[in-house]
């Protein structure tokens, strides 16, 4: 950083040379893009491109045929790995170097476009972006699209800068033309949205070329996209295909400040210094904007990289119900460049002050508040990412090793749904059954509860891995198998995902006859449990037998504690009755609910008695439905149901 800074500083002053300024680039991109970078764990979509590795180009093919993206990225990460290796941070290296070549090629066409103290502080901001560092550490295809269409850019101008100077075309004019057809395909193989910035490219060549010119500019995108062809129908079958979205998602104006915030600062930050940010910002935005349409055609190019991403995704939203703010990464040149643009107006707003005042200090000033405003916009969210992530990706990797840590031999595992099978299996190498579930969308229950019947058969233990259960299966079958047939004995979130233990049912030691009535209107009719003798590290199994006579309108939880002598929870299990598939408010007047909770003894637990004490309680509030007797008088606020013994380990 001492370095950069340094020849930041000589070149503010003394023009270095544009070798010298893409290695000072270069080296702090390279730094901040590699620091840290196998910190967090892989997530679903990375595991995704991990399980791509090492499969045949056939495979590769018909999984992108049936997803959503082109193959040539994952033929290219297979490549990849087999030259750097398969760990972590070989194969978010990929997108790192992708990263780097954003900032080298933004910063060249900056070159041409700006003055140099203008495109010396748009690259540095561009190397210290947070959106930038953030997705150059993901096993994902975005960075290398936003590579692709940044090198295609840089080409595209240059061809266009010498045609508009020449009608006669040829010799390093030509190569520029097909080097940029070349990066176009690449760009669109990788990902489609790619195309949001070729657009712009291609909009910008239409408005600029004139007579044989554009002909020839027309003829080469015609051969990128006949190129392209043979994957068109595969695209126009996904578009027609897909499914929109159950939510309603967020409106147009949501979707376009979503979009230009997370470009500027990206998708977090500290709340005060993130509005200090956006505000100063957005200043530069709007000044470079101004620039970049007072340059007439010069400035066309960075407006449209931004512009066009921005409403093609606005308009897909509206569509699909889908956001996702790596849709726009292809527009970060060209909003590094507007923000160049507002400091040369900067700039010459302090020129002319300076001729007025007859001060130089006027432009040095200028030029260290854009500096601050630049680079101390991502200043507290790059700090914090590297430190104290902001973005967690869904940690597989501690799942995996919760699981290997606490399994015993016999367990199972079910991943919920199938798809995390790539992200798991790149973790986990253990010894357990893995299978995933549900087959099919949508799930036949019949099937899925066949397979789960035969699981639990000869697996007493099962742990679900649970992530995007709501598109895998909206109805929750594979959860109400679990409601009815297992004990729930631990959960801890990763993330967006669930690791939960499940002990299977297998029969009832002891049934205890309760007929409580808590003031809500439920009765606890019984407690059946597993066995009133335990060991430290079982899992007590309880079932619980609810009944009302009423429609409740509160969703209560249900806690069941295990209480030592001195009336202190030991163990515990909360949870909305039935695994969350029988929430309260939804029960019918004489339904009979059966309500399994599993409590896990601690390791540690002492050889002893203890008490087991059941309850109902509000989440909002905390507090518990009292317990009543039959004339209606609060006699307490939970059911002591019975003591149990734990022995020796």
């Amino acid at each position: 950083m001492v370095a950069s800074y340094h020849l930041l500083r000589k070149g503010l002053t003394e023009r270095p040379s544009i070798t010298l300024a893409i290695v000072g680039l270069l080296a702090l991109a390279i730094a901040l893009r590699f620091i840290a970078i196998a910190n967090q764990s892989l997530w679903y979509d990375e595991g995704v491109s991990a399980g791509m590795v090492g499969q045949s180009v056939w495979t590769v093919v018909r999984w992108s045929a049936a997803d959503f993206q082109p193959p040539l990225y994952y033929l290219v990460l297979d490549g990849w790995a087999k030259i750097f290796g398969s760990s972590e941070t070989s194969l978010r290296g990929l997108s790192a170097i992708a990263g780097v070549i954003v900032v080298g090629v933004t910063f060249m066409i900056a070159r041409g476009l700006l003055n140099a103290p203008a495109a010396w502080l748009s690259g540095l901001w561009l190397a210290t972006a947070p959106l930038a560092i953030i997705f150059s550490q993901e096993v994902r295809m975005y960075m290398p699209v936003a590579a692709a269409v940044s090198v295609a850019a840089l080409l595209a101008l240059r061809w266009i800068e010498e045609a508009e100077c020449t009608q006669d075309i040829q010799g390093r004019s030509r190569g520029f033309l097909v080097g940029y057809i070349f990066a176009a395909v690449i760009g669109l193989y990788f990902q489609y949205v790619a195309a949001l910035g070729l657009a712009a490219i291609g909009l910008t060549g239409l408005l600029r070329l004139r007579r044989n010119a554009l002909r020839t500019w027309i003829i080469a995108n015609c051969v990128a996209l006949a190129l392209f062809a043979p994957w068109l129908p595969v695209l126009h079958y996904q578009l027609a295909s897909g499914r929109t979205a159950t939510t309603t998602g967020a409106g147009a104006f949501a979707v376009l400040r979503a979009s230009l915030g997370s470009l500027l600062l990206g998708v977090d930050g500290l709340p005060a210094f993130t509005t200090l940010a956006a505000f100063a910002l957005g200043t530069l935005t709007l000044l470079g904007t101004i620039r970049m349409l007072a340059r007439g055609r010069d400035g066309w190019l960075p407006l449209l990289l931004v512009i066009i991403p921005i409403v093609v995704v606005v308009i897909y939203a509206a569509w699909k119900h889908v956001f996702e703010v790596r849709y726009i990464l292809v527009g970060l040149p060209g909003i590094t460049l507007i923000l160049g643009g507002g400091i040369e107006l900067l700039l010459a707003a302090a020129a002319h002050l300076r001729s007025i005042f007859m001060r130089r200090s006027i432009t040095t000033a200028v030029l260290t508040l854009a500096a601050i405003a630049l680079l101390g916009s991502g200043f507290a969210a790059d700090i914090r990412y590297y430190v104290d992530p902001l973005h967690p990706n869904d940690n597989y990797r501690g799942l995996v090793a919760t699981i290997v840590r606490n399994a015993e031999p016999g367990d199972a595992i079910v991943l919920y749904a199938p798809g995390q099978n790539h992200v798991f299996d790149y973790y986990y190498r253990g010894p357990d059954r893995v299978i995933g579930v549900p087959l099919d969308r949508p799930p036949n229950q019949a099937l899925e509860f066949t397979r789960l019947d035969e699981l639990a058969k000869t697996h007493k233990r099962i742990w679900l891995v649970e992530y995007g259960q709501t598109e895998a299966d909206p109805h929750g079958i594979i959860l109400q198998w679990f409601a009815r047939h297992a004990y729930l004995a631990s959960h801890q979130w990763f993330g967006s995902v669930q690791l939960e233990l499940f002990r299977i049912d297998s029969g009832h030691g002891y049934t205890v006859p309760l007929d409580a009535h808590f003031a809500g209107g439920i009765t606890l009719k019984n407690v059946q449990l597993s066995s009133t003798l335990l060991h430290p590290g079982e899992t007590l199994g309880l079932t619980l037998v609810w009944t009302t006579k009423q429609h409740i309108p509160i969703s209560y939880t249900v806690f069941t504690h295990l209480l030592n002598k001195k009336n202190q929870v030991v163990a515990q299990h909360d949870g909305i009755p039935a695994g969350g598939t029988r929430p309260t408010n939804r029960w019918l007047p004489g339904q009979v609910i059966q309500d399994l909770h599993g409590i896990v003894l601690p390791k540690n637990t002492a050889p002893g008695t203890y008490q087991i004490e059941v309850g109902l309680y509000q989440v909002s509030s905390g507090e518990r439905d009292p317990v009543v007797n039959t004339q209606g008088r609060v006699i307490g606020n939970r059911v002591l149901v019975v003591t149990v013994r734990v022995g020796e380990d």
